[in-house]
């Protein structure tokens, strides 16, 4: 996938069974997300990539969720999360990602997802600075890596009065952390 080399060569494949992306799934979006993410969806699923720190998502998974962070992301694509909760999605021609740290959504600049993806996520200076990479290294550490259906989530939430160290990172359902957060927008 030579698009994305650098975002491999610095957040190689996780190796593992991971769900696989129901074909009906990966045609009904396949107009609206980068050739290279549905390779990745037809060969690997839901997959991770760092150690967990990246993971691909079935954008079927979110469409209940996304609205949630604004009437205008009723129709956003997710198409790809961190470990620490972080959901990166489309909307129109333009990329985002809700931080659950700040609980705010930041637009990626219309930037193409393969340049997001190699000298943003890819990138550890960006990587730290916006997605807490440091931190998901500390907690992965301590918890081990999350499944696909998990992330580590601060307890309490920031915006609840929690800290942000790594000590308050805890295993949570991605789902259930998502909904809880949402809620406090």
């Amino acid at each position: 996938m030579q698009q994305i080399d650098t975002f491999l060569a610095n957040l190689p494949p996780d190796k593992g069974a991971f769900p696989a992306i129901a074909p009906a799934v990966q045609e009904k979006y396949a107009s609206l997300v980068p050739g290279f993410l549905l390779d990745i969806w037809k060969n690997s699923g839901i997959c991770s990539f760092g150690n967990g720190f990246i993971w691909t998502v079935n954008p079927d998974d979110y469409t209940d969720i996304l609205p949630k962070l604004g009437e205008q992301y009723k129709n956003a694509v997710a198409v790809l999360r961190t470990g620490l909760g972080t959901v990166f999605f489309k909307q129109g021609d333009e990329y985002l990602f809700f931080d659950p740290v700040y609980l705010d959504v930041s637009s990626l600049q219309n930037v193409p997802l393969e340049i997001i993806m190699n000298y943003t996520i890819g990138d550890k200076r960006p990587a730290n600075e916006l997605f807490y990479q440091k931190l998901y290294e500390k907690a992965l550490k301590r918890l081990g890596p999350p499944a696909f259906d998990e992330c580590f989530a601060f307890v309490p939430a920031i915006a609840l009065g929690g800290e942000m160290n790594e000590e308050n990172l805890q295993k949570m359902k991605l789902r259930e952390q998502l909904i809880l957060l949402t809620q406090l927008i």
